[in-house]
């Protein structure tokens, strides 16, 4: 089983971004099992594994590929 694990930064307010407005939130994502080497594709365009301020202040979905041309969503 091939599973992504997305966990966004949580600041000490609880939220994911230091204040209503910002968009200086984080998203980690860490793949289990799988072939590497793997590729990404935010819906934004991006195509880094991990994202880093400035993340937009949008709904993303990211696309993975695997080595094997395997795609989870």
């Amino acid at each position: 089983m091939i599973s992504l694990e997305l966990d966004p930064y949580k600041y000490p307010n609880s939220f994911n971004i230091s204040l209503y407005g910002a968009c200086n939130g984080a998203i980690n994502v860490t793949v289990a099992d799988g072939v590497s080497p793997y590729t990404w594709l935010w819906s934004d365009g991006n195509t880094t594994q991990n994202r880093t301020a400035p993340v937009p202040i949008i709904m993303l979905t990211v696309l993975m590929t695997m080595g094997v041309n395997f795609q989870v969503k």
